[in-house]
C-alpha cells in the first residue's frame, strides 16, 4: 500500500514544471542532433536518471528530525505486519514513478531539491514485523499443547483437551486443568465424587466446579452408560474399577473439548453364589464358593456351621430352611438362602432274581445294605395266589427258596415281596417289589 508521503510525491513530480520552462525547452531542442540523440546524450540521460533514483531512494531511507512541510504527512508506522508481496509492490511504484517523471539529470535534481526543500524525515522508522504461522507450525503448536483432533457426530474435526498429569487429589476426587486457551472461562476443573470404593451396588454422586452456563456436559462412567446432567448419580452393579470420564463442550466453541478423567472407582463384592449339596440317602454335603478372604456363616436346622463347606444327616421328614451369610475383608455381604425338601431314606438295595441252592452270593434272597443298624425291619414273600410263603423279621435272615408252609421247595416263577422298616426316630418306610425264582 502507497504511504501519504508517496502520493505526495507523485503529485509534485506529475505536476512539476521549471520557470521559464518553454524559452528553455525550445533553445535545448534547437542544440539537440536531429533525428535522434547523441551516444553522449544518451549516457547523460541514463546516468541523471540513476542518480536522481539514487537520490529519493536515499532521502526515504534517511529522514531527519523535520516535520514534514507543505501539508505533506509522514505516517510513521509501528508493528506493522509487512509481506513480502507488500515490500515488492513500494518498490516497483517507487521506481516506476522515478522512470516515468525523469528525463535528465538537470531535470530530476530540480524536481528532488524543490520537492524536499522543506521537508525533513524521521531519522528511524521503527517496524515489527510479525511472522505468519504455516499450517505445519500450527500442526507443531496444537501437538505440544497435547490436543487430541477427534470426529464429532457432524463428521468435523474437534480438539479435544487431555491434561491428565495435572491432577489434583482432594478426598477422593480428581481434579484437571483443562490447559485449553480456547474454551471460555479458561479454570481448573475438578470432579468430585461420593465415595471412591464401596461393595456393589455402588450409588456414586458426581460433581464438579465447571458452570452449566458455559459448557454442555457428557460424562462417560466406563460401564457403558452415559449421562448429560450437570451433576448425575450412578450406580455401578458390577465389580470392578472404573475411571469416569467428564467432556466439557464450551457453549461459546463447540470445536473445542475439555476431557477431565476422574479418580478411580473400586467397586467390590461377593461374586453371585448358590448353596450346592448332594446326598447319601439321608446324610447331606453342603459347599460353596471357597475364598480365602470370605467368611462364612451356615444356619441349618437350629445349627450353625462356619466352614466353607459340611456335613449333615438329617433325622426327620420336612421342609427345612438352608441360610448361608457370607462377608468379605471390604464389609461386603451376601445373603443365600434355599429351601430343602427332606424325606428321610432306609437305604438298602433289593435284587430282582436269585438261583436257591446254587452257590453264589445270588442264592438267597434279601436287601442288600451297608448300614441298617438301629432299623427294626419286617419282610414278607407272596405267591401269585397272595398267599404267604415266606416271612421274618430278622435282616440277616434271606429268604433261600423253601415254603414256610408247606416245608417244601416253591416252585420257579415270579413273586411279590414287602418290606417295612423303622427307624429309631419313628421313621416308618414301606417298599415293595417283585423277584423272579430261578431253577435249573
Amino acid at each position: 500500500m502507497k504511504t501519504q508521503f508517496e502520493k505526495g510525491l507523485k503529485d509534485k513530480l506529475q505536476s512539476f514544471e521549471p520557470s521559464n520552462a518553454s524559452g528553455n525547452w525550445e533553445g535545448l531542442k534547437n542544440q539537440l542532433p536531429k533525428p535522434g540523440f547523441s551516444a553522449w546524450t544518451k549516457a547523460l540521460i541514463f546516468t541523471g536518471a540513476i542518480v536522481a533514483t539514487v537520490s529519493i531512494v536515499v532521502l526515504l531511507t534517511n529522514p531527519n528530525d523535520k516535520e514534514p512541510a507543505d501539508n505533506l504527512s509522514y505516517n510513521v508506522i509501528k508493528n506493522t505486519e509487512v509481506t513480502n508481496e507488500s515490500r515488492s509492490e513500494v518498490v516497483e511504484s517507487e521506481t516506476q514513478n522515478t522512470i516515468e517523471n525523469t528525463s535528465s539529470e538537470t531535470h530530476a535534481q530540480t524536481v528532488a531539491d524543490e520537492v524536499y526543500e522543506d521537508v525533513d524525515i524521521p531519522e528511524s522508522v521503527e517496524t515489527e514485523v510479525i511472522p505468519v504461522k504455516t499450517e505445519d507450525e500450527t500442526e507443531k503448536v496444537s501437538e505440544e499443547t497435547n490436543e487430541q483432533v477427534v470426529e464429532n457426530d457432524n463428521d468435523d474435526k474437534v480438539i479435544v483437551a487431555d491434561h491428565e498429569d495435572a491432577m489434583i487429589a482432594d478426598h477422593g476426587s480428581s481434579a484437571y486443568n483443562s490447559g485449553n486457551e480456547n474454551s471460555k472461562p479458561e479454570q481448573v476443573v475438578r470432579i468430585k465424587t461420593s465415595v471412591d470404593a464401596g461393595c456393589v451396588p455402588l450409588t456414586v454422586t458426581f460433581t464438579t466446579n465447571a458452570s452449566a452456563e458455559h459448557y454442555d456436559f457428557m460424562w462417560h462412567f466406563k460401564d457403558g452408560t452415559r449421562s448429560t446432567e450437570v451433576s448425575p448419580i450412578h450406580t455401578y452393579t458390577e465389580i470392578g474399577e472404573y475411571s469416569p470420564v467428564l467432556i466439557l463442550t464450551p457453549v461459546s466453541d463447540e470445536y473445542y473439548r475439555q476431557r477431565i478423567t476422574g479418580s478411580i472407582i473400586s467397586c467390590y463384592g461377593i461374586p453371585e453364589t448358590e448353596i450346592d449339596f448332594v446326598k447319601f440317602g439321608n446324610l447331606y454335603t453342603f459347599s460353596t464358593i471357597n475364598r480365602g478372604d470370605i467368611v462364612y456363616n451356615w444356619k441349618l436346622d437350629n445349627h450353625s456351621f462356619d466352614v466353607t463347606s459340611f456335613d449333615y444327616e438329617f433325622k426327620f421328614d420336612g421342609v427345612y430352611d438352608v441360610n448361608l451369610f457370607m462377608e468379605d475383608e471390604h464389609g461386603c455381604k451376601r445373603d443365600v438362602e434355599t429351601k430343602l425338601n427332606v424325606k428321610i431314606e432306609h437305604n438298602y438295595a433289593m435284587p430282582n432274581a436269585f438261583t436257591p441252592n446254587e452257590p453264589g452270593v445270588n442264592s438267597h434272597f434279601g436287601p442288600v445294605f451297608s448300614e441298617m443298624e438301629g432299623l427294626t425291619f419286617t419282610m414278607i414273600i407272596l405267591d401269585k395266589f397272595n398267599q404267604v410263603v415266606f416271612e421274618t423279621d430278622d435282616i440277616y435272615k434271606p429268604w433261600d427258596g423253601m415254603n414256610i408252609r408247606t416245608n417244601q421247595e416253591s416252585e420257579a416263577g415270579v413273586y411279590l415281596w414287602k418290606i417295612v422298616t423303622e427307624d429309631r426316630y419313628g421313621n416308618v418306610r414301606t417298599r415293595r417289589g417283585q423277584v423272579t425264582l430261578l431253577r435249573k
